[in-house]
């Protein structure tokens, strides 16, 4: 039996990067495969996954892993037959550069046990940091195979990785892979019109407030869609707008996320998994683009007409929503990519990785002991650091302090 541990931004709290774990998860599911899944809090990701894997605590999200963790996560990955990094914008430090702290690791500790590692529809950029671009060289240092998501990021990565672009592919966004359990359903006319956004600089809350009023005096009822635990505060101002008359969407498991698609007759949101469902549905939407990859995803599938900004008004939005138009490419771009998914995931499973050449272990070890201080002394580190800084700061010259601050990536 073939074991596989499957790794990405999974136990944080985000619907559509724990969806496509879930994909993953079940295109290679079979009696012949055990399946293992990192996360950084496995009884959440067990909640949303379900029982039919084994999770396991690793480095991010969540809490610090233990001592104890660490070593069962090294144990586990050395007894892997294959690793794949299940997609979504590992390769970018805008928010922080922990995601790919920690995918880089798991990446260099397979390498070093000579584990097959595939990268599959990943986003990449944008990465600012000289300890992104040194992290983003590791991963693909690590890794036997990466499929970019856009030719966006395959073209970004080639730039910034020219030695690495004979490893490098275009694929497409993992969650493609749900693409049957979606295309049968039919839009019908229920009532209900979601809205997925989140806090962004350019969101403000009068425009929601007036699209929202707009829905209510059409008697459609708003139901909000909280793909991070900090999407629920907007909710909750809204709310205070708008008290008992706005919905909130079911997301306690991946089969729940699925079904609150299903009741829509239209969707509004930032959100790119959430419009990837509604289009996978069948149901009409509008995207409102805060990131490239809203543009480079949904454009890629012939919706870019559907695609407005945050600068548009209230009344733009819904009058876009109202006069959608399904896109006569979209089918055979979808079954398009989900083929390609298939195909690159199959063809890795069944592949003899035997012959391959794992080179510069030497090389490797080190990059392993680096990202081990970074992803797990460090945090203990800066624990200390902040406990010492509030007695004892004003004793130390400004030029100690900012020197110990850069080592510890830590302001104190």
């Amino acid at each position: 039996m073939k074991k596989v541990l499957l790794v990405g931004y999974i136990g944080g709290l985000n619907v559509g990067d724990e969806a496509i774990g879930a994909a993953v998860a079940q295109q290679i599911q079979s009696d012949s495969t055990e399946i293992y899944i990192a996360t950084g809090q496995p009884d959440v990701s067990e909640q949303y996954l379900g029982k039919s894997y084994h999770y396991l605590k690793c480095t991010y999200p969540g809490r610090p892993i233990t001592t104890k963790d660490f070593f069962i996560l090294v144990a586990t990955i050395r007894k892997m037959d294959r690793i794949i990094f299940v997609g979504g914008g590992i390769l970018q430090d805008v928010h922080s550069a922990k995601l790919m702290e920690h995918c880089t690791l798991i990446a260099a500790i397979a390498k070093y046990y000579k584990i097959p590692s595939l990268a599959t529809g990943i986003g990449f950029g944008p990465i600012r940091s000289d300890y992104g671009h040194t992290l983003g060289h590791r991963f693909l240092d690590s890794v036997q195979r990466i499929n970019y998501r856009d030719i966006e990021s395959l073209n970004a990565s080639n730039n910034a990785y020219g030695e690495y672009s004979y490893k490098c592919d275009l694929g497409s966004d993992s969650i493609y892979l749900i693409n049957s359990q979606l295309t049968k359903h039919e839009a019908k006319k229920t009532g209900r019109v979601g809205l997925a956004f989140r806090q962004w600089k350019g969101l403000h809350i009068d425009f929601l407030a007036e699209m929202i009023e707009k829905l209510l005096n059409d008697g459609v009822t708003p139901v909000f869609f909280a793909y991070e635990s900090d999407d629920l505060i907007l909710y909750r101002q809204l709310l205070e707008l708008f008290p008992d008359k706005i919905e909130l969407s079911d997301e306690r498991c991946f089969s729940k996320t699925l079904e609150s698609i299903k009741g829509l007759e239209g969707l509004i949101s930032m959100r790119l998994h959430a419009n990837l469902f509604a289009i996978m549905s069948n149901i009409p939407f509008v995207a409102l683009s805060y990131d490239p990859k809203i543009n480079n995803v949904i454009g890629r599938l012939g919706y870019q007409d559907a695609i407005l900004t945050l600068d548009n008004s209230a009344e733009d939005v819904l009058v876009k929503l109202k006069g959608f138009s399904p896109s006569t490419i979209a089918s055979d771009k979808l079954n398009n990519a989900f083929k390609l998914n298939e195909l690159n995931i199959s063809e890795f499973m069944s592949a003899d990785h035997s012959q391959f050449e794992f080179k510069r272990r030497g090389k490797t070890l080190g990059h392993c002991i680096n990202l081990f201080y970074d992803a797990f002394i460090i945090v203990r580190l800066q624990k200390f650091a902040l406990f010492i800084g509030r007695y004892t700061s004003k004793l130390f010259p400004s030029k100690f302090k900012e020197y110990i601050r850069s080592k510890l990536k830590f302001n104190w």
